[in-house]
């Protein structure tokens, strides 16, 4: 069952994005592990439901999770967590709301098997070994 995120599903999505960034790659920098842990703490995840662009949508009792962000018609995906099958249903319910979608990944993580078919648009460097692949669908 996919349903809207609400604050009090802050605690739980903290937690799982706690646990994603428990042991990152070694390609990750330091400093971009720590701002991403930052962002995961729940005093910050709660501050992002005052957002009125924010779409989130948590599946069962919260055992996944997907958040964006809309700008005009265009929904840029910031986060997918979740089994790989749970990330899939996510996704597809907010392909469902219609308008272009915006997302990033990695290739090496596993959500790029859930955008691979998109078409890429942009690569960005963020370290030697490290390059952000961004797809629009």
């Amino acid at each position: 069952m996919i349903r809207t995120a609400v604050i009090g599903d802050a605690p739980a999505i903290s937690r799982l994005m706690l646990r994603d960034l428990e042991h990152p790659d070694p390609r990750f920098p330091e400093e971009l592990i720590a701002r991403f842990r930052a962002h995961a703490e729940l005093d910050a995840i709660m501050g992002e439901f005052s957002n009125p662009a924010l779409v989130a949508f948590v599946s069962g009792e919260v055992d996944g999770f997907i958040v964006g962000y809309r700008e005009g018609d265009r929904i840029t995906i910031h986060y997918v967590c979740g089994a790989l099958e749970v990330k899939r249903q996510l996704l597809k319910h907010v392909l469902s709301l219609g308008g272009s979608f915006l997302a990033d990944t990695f290739e090496f993580m596993e959500n790029y098997k859930l955008f691979k078919d998109w078409r890429l648009i942009r690569k960005d460097l963020l370290a030697p070994d490290l390059e952000m692949l961004w797809f629009e669908k």
